[in-house]
């Protein structure tokens, strides 16, 4: 099923990021307000997992970009990372997300 999420504005497509996590998870997740979050959309303090969502509606997801990611969770050092895009993503992106921001991404279904 495809949905049509270029409606939502970033901190809207954030908070339904952590709805759709809550209920994935098991577990609750913070929401922060608007601006610099330090890679930080979403957080579970007591399992100490780190969700980002990017919405991407005109543009995509860069190397640069989860490198930057990469670096801000190296300060963070989360048990677990969650990556939520609006982008559409084939496999082999999922695998180089995984790849460029390990530890912190188990596995392509953290994506």
């Amino acid at each position: 099923m495809t949905y049509d999420l270029s409606r939502l504005d970033p901190n809207e497509f954030e908070n339904l990021c952590n709805d759709i996590l809550e209920k994935e998870v098991g577990v609750r997740f913070q929401g922060f307000s608007v601006g610099k979050d330090g890679g930080i959309d979403g957080y579970n303090a007591e399992k100490n997992i780190v969700m980002q969502s990017k919405h991407y509606i005109k543009t995509k997801i860069t190397d640069n970009n989860l490198e930057l990611e990469k670096q801000k969770m190296d300060q963070k050092k989360p048990s677990r990372y969650i990556f939520m895009t609006s982008e559409s993503l084939t496999l082999k992106k999922k695998e180089k997300i995984k790849n460029i921001i390990s530890p912190y991404i188990k596995s392509t279904d953290d994506i």
